[in-house]
């Protein structure tokens, strides 16, 4: 089964919902794909989420800012270039 995704229609609109290490792990990675800014608020301190967070910024994610209340924000993320090189070894 195939499927399309295509942009959402929010622009500048706040989504909030609960935090776990399952949310945050998929806010990063969708922070780290989004065109512009992107701020996430109540990130979870955990390590594997930590680990999610490091690997983002190997792969040339730019995390701005972290401070004391668990926010963080990512900037003018472009893997469009990145993709058409990147291997993956397991």
């Amino acid at each position: 089964m195939d499927y399309l995704v295509s942009p959402s229609v929010l622009n500048n609109d706040t989504i909030t919902v609960p935090g776990d290490k399952s949310i945050t792990h998929r806010a990063l990675i969708l922070a780290s794909i989004a065109d512009g800014e992107s701020e996430i608020n109540g990130y979870l301190n955990s390590d594997d989420c930590l680990s999610t967070l490091r690997a983002l910024k190997k792969l040339g994610v730019r995390i701005e800012k972290i401070n004391s209340s668990n926010n963080i924000q990512t900037r003018n993320n472009n893997f469009e270039n990145l993709f058409k090189k990147l291997i993956v070894r397991i």
